[in-house]
């Protein structure tokens, strides 16, 4: 009886660790194409760097899509039934990660006179150039990726709810600062990123 449980956690927990892997690899491997034609991202126009991100970001959607297909169509099923419920329960958890970001990030910027996050300051820049790309980006493909990695992911390796809940906020934070800390102050955005995280897990 153990060891069929455990059975199915290796089973559950490798295709976690498969998911993440295979989004890791794809990140790492994005600029693949124009180093091999070595073709000098410099003088790439604006709107053709654009637009690759763009069908990158929703490459890498699609293969976490496929990796999770039958969970997702389980899950949306449930979801079309239940979704008065659970909007109704979760409201208030979305609600409790928004005033704890907002609160520490007013904090930590001007409480630390930190400034904005590198990561925010990054998605505000890009906005100013591409307004499109980044609600496309940013409101529809990332919710998608982020939730499959540090929701479904993370929930199939850290099956005990407690461990999930801390180890998705401390995993969405760190993803969200990257690495952009340059002093111990920069690693404050842990806080709001992951409040907002565990929150999700939670839901």
């Amino acid at each position: 009886m153990e060891s069929e449980k455990m059975k199915k956690y290796f089973k559950i927990a490798s295709k976690g660790f498969f998911a993440i892997f295979a989004y890791l690899i794809l990140n790492s491997i994005q600029t693949l194409p124009f180093e091999l034609f070595k073709v000098n991202m410099d003088i790439v126009p604006i709107y053709i760097k654009i637009l690759y991100s763009l069908i990158y970001e929703i490459l890498i959607a699609c293969v976490l899509i496929l990796i999770y297909n039958k969970q997702i169509v389980s899950n949306f099923k449930d979801l079309k039934k239940n979704h008065k419920k659970y909007f109704s329960k979760n409201i208030k958890y979305w609600l409790i990660g928004l005033m704890i970001m907002y609160i520490s990030n007013f904090i930590i910027i001007y409480g630390f006179k930190n400034g904005m996050g590198d990561n925010e300051e990054a998605v505000r820049s890009l906005f100013s150039i591409s307004p499109i790309y980044i609600y496309i980006s940013a409101v529809i493909i990332a919710p998608i990726t982020e939730e499959l990695i540090f929701r479904q992911s993370i929930k199939n390796i850290f099956q005990n709810k407690y461990l999930f809940i801390i180890m998705t906020g401390i995993l969405f934070g760190f993803a969200h600062i990257g690495f952009s800390v340059s002093s111990l102050s920069d690693l404050l955005y842990i806080i709001p990123y992951g409040a907002l995280g565990s929150m999700f897990g939670i839901i």
